[in-house]
């Protein structure tokens, strides 16, 4: 079984369907050989998101002009002589500019993974294969060839002897055939119990692993934060800010018109499958947060604006990500 492989199915899991993770022995059999076939239809079956997990910004940061250049082939191979200078330009930023890809091109997410190389990031562990040392059946007629029992029979007191003896060897033999088997078994037991533990202690250490890794990027957001002041709705030179959200083939869109003095006048909420235009009514709001609902209907939407990025809070407590479409940069 492939170490990483393994790691990379069992964090889906636990991220996207943990009632299931017992099952991944059986769903390992099945894609034996086929690991790669295997993430992708897991990605897309739950829409999952790969900028969510620890293996594939690593190999951004590691083969990030290969990943573009993957990408660039199939959706505009005009831009692919132009990938060094992107991965120049973006590679502080390499998440962020992969979000702009999947507004651009109107991709899912999932759909991601599908330009990475697997060879890559994939370490094949070999399992040491144990073998019983049980005599063969070749060797099991030599034996009986060379049984002197065949040579004692015409003797008769002495028949009795031998075949007293060849019973008791026969007896003592079968005996340590099965102490033997015993032993071979406990062997194999002990064996699968260490691998079990090995994975186990593996998976923590991931699990711990990617704790501190967001924890660290918590503190750099901070950080940058506190260097690099965030943009605000009111300090935005334009009249009309135009927030984006890819949400299962279906882009939401939500339009926000300023007064001259910063505050929002109105808010329209349309969809790329509709193209209807929706006023929202505006119930608060006050610097980088609004209240809005839908004509007709009570239940409130919250909206809370920090710089490009908007965080929408729905009745039902869900939230749902918008991105800022005027450019710091024109999407490549």
């Amino acid at each position: 079984m492939e170490t990483v492989f393994y790691n990379i199915v069992v964090d889906f899991y636990k991220k996207y369907n943990k009632d299931s993770i017992g099952n991944i022995p059986d769903l390992l059999e099945k894609y034996k050989d086929s690991e790669v076939e295997l993430i992708k239809n897991l990605f897309q079956k739950y829409s999952g998101n790969p900028l969510e997990f620890v293996f594939f910004k690593d190999y951004l940061d590691k083969h990030f002009e290969e990943f573009l250049t993957s990408f660039y082939s199939k959706f505009n191979p005009d831009k692919v002589n132009q990938v060094i200078q992107l991965v120049n330009k973006y590679s502080e930023n390499k998440e962020d500019f992969l979000r702009q890809l999947v507004v651009k091109y109107q991709i899912q997410y999932h759909s991601l993974i599908n330009f990475i190389d697997f060879q890559k990031i994939l370490i094949v562990d070999s399992p040491t294969i144990h073998v019983s040392n049980l005599p063969s059946k070749e060797e099991n007629k030599d034996v009986s060839k060379t049984s002197p029992l065949k040579y004692l029979i015409v003797i008769g007191v002495v028949v009795v002897l031998g075949i007293v003896i060849v019973g008791g060897i026969y007896i003592h033999n079968k005996q340590n055939i099965q102490v033997n088997l015993s032993d071979e078994n406990r062997m194999k037991e002990q064996r699968i119990l260490d691998s079990t533990r090995v994975a186990d202690s593996m998976v923590m250490v991931m699990s711990e692993q990617q704790r501190v890794t967001d924890s660290i990027n918590l503190v750099r957001s901070q950080m940058k934060e506190e260097s690099t002041p965030q943009p605000n709705i009111s300090n935005v030179q334009s009249n009309e800010l135009t927030y984006l959200s890819p949400n299962n083939g279906n882009i939401e869109t939500l339009i926000l018109n300023k007064n001259s003095d910063g505050t929002v006048e109105n808010v329209t909420y349309m969809t790329s499958k509709t193209k209807k235009r929706i006023n929202l009514i505006i119930s608060k709001q006050s610097k980088n947060y609004l209240e809005v609902m839908f004509p007709n209907d009570k239940q409130i939407y919250k909206l809370n604006i920090n710089g490009e990025n908007m965080i929408c809070k729905n009745p039902d407590n869900t939230t749902q990500n918008y991105y800022l479409s005027v450019n710091k940069g024109s999407v490549q």
